[in-house]
């Protein structure tokens, strides 16, 4: 979300208009957005009227959304992340819809830590230095703590922004800490070690710990997942192994076969053809499958990650005979495909529909929501969490 000169001029940034791009916001484990606050700027027009969501942060993320307008009637679903988006611009939108999990809500845990919100207020205020202190001194004496991870992602920012070094020394420093084994911390500080790696061109380096993630952590999906797009990348773009590259993503496809990481991928490696089947991206071809968009909808399942029920609410509009029906299929897939259960097959007139889906029988894992109406097809991906 940071335009290209955020790192030499926060003035500069911000006035960014996005209006019914079909998708939202999507931020996904240990991701920080900055996209308004007093240091920050902000002054962005959000309105997604398509999907009715401007914002969905899942697993430990860190947004700002200060002093930006959401439309009038936005939608925010938030698991266990911090989200902040008062004041509002111009006063607009007070009407908001935001979904969180109050278990581990990270706005409440930085609220009851009067040093976390000093920290905070240090980096955005640009005293850096100050705040990596605070931070710093948060996870040592908390590096049990699940917001550790966290804190340490906003670590790096400040060392980032301030064009700092010595922030790989401040990793080991922490990695040799972590002996209680906080997995969450143990998986940043991996992802960060990277990051520093590519910089000094250690590729070996970064596959070796790639691998480490893979092999630790095989049970979490979401890890497995970022960490085989991580590696098909490094394998591609850094190391120019088209063969291992290839092969990585054929795992990841086998394991994945409709996330959106798979169809990046292809796309990269020079099927171009895939742009087509991208119906909610930013690279739709606008042709057959945008009309079809305006007449059906397909919406995120609701809540999402759910245990063990969740809603799906889909559309239908048939704008030139009201009393046409449409062939509606509804069905729920694996991550390897399969089909697990039928949810919706029947005609329907045109209206908007919500069905339940309960999954107390299916064990925990990424799911595929398919919904097919007449030619038209789209699907959504939903998480269980048992």
């Amino acid at each position: 979300m940071l335009s290209s000169n955020f790192l030499s001029s926060y003035s500069k940034t911000g006035e960014n208009i996005f209006i019914n791009n079909n998708c939202e916001i999507m931020s996904e484990y240990y991701c920080n957005l900055y996209f308004g606050t007093m240091k920050y700027v902000g002054l962005n027009t959000f309105s997604n009227e398509i999907n009715n969501c401007e914002i969905n942060a899942n697993y430990n993320c860190f947004i700002k959304a200060e002093l930006n307008n959401w439309g009038t009637n936005p939608k925010f679903n938030i698991f266990n992340s911090y989200f902040d988006n008062l004041p509002i611009w111009d006063g607009f939108s007070n009407n908001q819809n935001i979904t969180t999990n109050d278990e581990n809500n990270f706005n409440l845990i930085c609220n009851k830590n009067s040093n976390l919100e000093k920290a905070l207020k240090y980096q955005q205020d640009g005293f850096y230095n100050d705040a990596i202190l605070l931070y710093q001194n948060y996870i040592k004496k908390n590096i049990t703590s699940p917001l550790a991870a966290n804190v340490l992602t906003r670590i790096k920012d400040c060392f980032t922004l301030s064009d700092k070094s010595g922030f790989g020394e401040l990793l080991k420093e922490i990695t040799e800490l972590n002996s209680e084994e906080n997995i969450d911390l143990d998986i940043v500080c991996t992802e960060l070690q990277n990051q520093c790696s590519l910089i000094e061109k250690n590729y070996n380096k970064v596959i070796r710990n790639i691998e480490y993630l893979i092999e630790k952590y095989d049970s979490n999906l979401i890890v497995k997942k970022y960490s085989l797009f991580n590696l098909a990348l490094i394998y591609f773009v850094s190391l120019g192994d088209t063969s291992r590259a290839k092969e990585t993503l054929r795992l990841l496809e086998l394991i994945f076969p409709l996330d959106e990481l798979v169809l990046d991928l292809k796309y990269l490696f020079g099927n171009t053809e895939i742009v087509n089947l991208k119906n909610d991206s930013f690279l739709n071809s606008y042709k057959d499958s945008a009309v079809n968009n305006l007449n059906y909808c397909l919406y995120q399942n609701y809540p999402n990650p759910f245990n063990p029920k969740t809603r799906i609410k889909y559309s239908i509009h048939n704008r030139y005979n009201k009393f046409y029906t449409s062939n509606v299929n509804l069905k729920i897939y694996d991550v390897i495909g399969r089909e697990i259960i039928e949810l919706v097959n029947e005609k329907q007139k045109g209206g908007i529909y919500e069905i339940e889906f309960d999954a107390t029988k299916f064990s925990s894992g990424v799911y595929i929501i398919k919904l097919s109406i007449d030619d038209f097809i789209d699907t959504k991906k939903a998480i269980l969490l048992k």
